[in-house]
């Protein structure tokens, strides 16, 4: 039996081969410092080459089984490869990033990038929604660029900030949501005299406030409990199982800068 494999243009099973024998040859035991910086290039070169092998056989034995005739890439990978179930999706997420970006897949096989790279594209790729997505498909090409020239580190911190820039619209208007739908009331029970109180607020103007109310002082140990307690501001004492509230005989205002209350 011949078993051929579809190489990406651009990358040569003999270059591979190449390194293969290279590696095999040299006793890494007496290398210098230049030589083993050739020993991790040859190995990247296997590495990507074989990674690349891994998302073939992940797409052609997911189509296989599409069609009836097969497990699909995630029990492949895993049961003949002896490998965890999580080395075996993550084959198979590359192989599906691979066909939208074939020009990934090319680099992975000539090793200029690693399995690491195409990892931070999918992991990018899969926290954008649908608006962004299209968005993502402008700078694709952009986005192998940098990855065949950057280290993985640099590269991963560039997807995330590129994943902040292509979601900020959506962050915008999710947060003006918030904004609109902010409300706060109070009111006292009449039959008990207890203040209540019961808010919504955004993400802004929460941590704004209980910040304000966190940061009022304690009362002394001698304040009055039985003085008639204002009704402008308030602040929390936390115990070890229940927050409750405290009136402050010298309370830090508790509206400025937000919507008025309701009553």
């Amino acid at each position: 039996m011949s078993i051929t494999t579809s190489i990406p243009t651009g990358a040569t099973e003999p270059d591979a081969v190449e390194a293969v024998r290279e590696l095999a040859a040299t006793d890494v035991s007496g290398c210098d410092r230049v030589e083993l910086d050739r020993v991790v290039a040859l190995g990247r070169r296997v590495r990507g080459f074989l990674d690349c092998v891994d998302v073939q056989v992940a797409r052609r034995s997911d189509r296989l089984a599409d069609q009836g005739h097969g497990d699909p890439a995630v029990v492949v990978l895993a049961d003949g490869g002896r490998r965890p179930a999580r080395d075996a999706r993550t084959a198979a997420t590359r192989a599906g990033l691979c066909d939208q970006l074939p020009t990934l897949e090319t680099a992975l096989a000539d090793g200029t990038v690693t399995g690491a790279h195409i990892d931070a594209v999918a992991h990018l790729a899969a926290r954008l929604d649908e608006q962004a997505q299209a968005r993502f498909g402008e700078i694709t090409e952009a986005l192998v660029a940098d990855a065949t020239h950057q280290p993985i580190s640099t590269f991963e911190r560039a997807c995330r900030t590129l994943r902040d820039q292509l979601s900020i619209d959506d962050g915008v208007e999710r947060f003006e949501r918030q904004r609109a739908n902010t409300n706060l009331r109070r009111w006292i029970n009449r039959t008990t005299g207890m203040y209540h109180l019961h808010g919504e607020l955004d993400p802004q103007s929460g941590a704004t406030l209980f910040g304000a109310i966190d940061a009022t002082p304690q009362p002394s140990a001698n304040t009055p409990t039985t003085a008639a307690p204002p009704v402008s501001g308030c602040r929390s004492n936390a115990s070890k199982h229940k927050r409750w509230w405290n009136w402050s005989p010298e309370p830090a205002p508790l509206t400025a800068g937000y919507p008025k209350c309701r009553y």
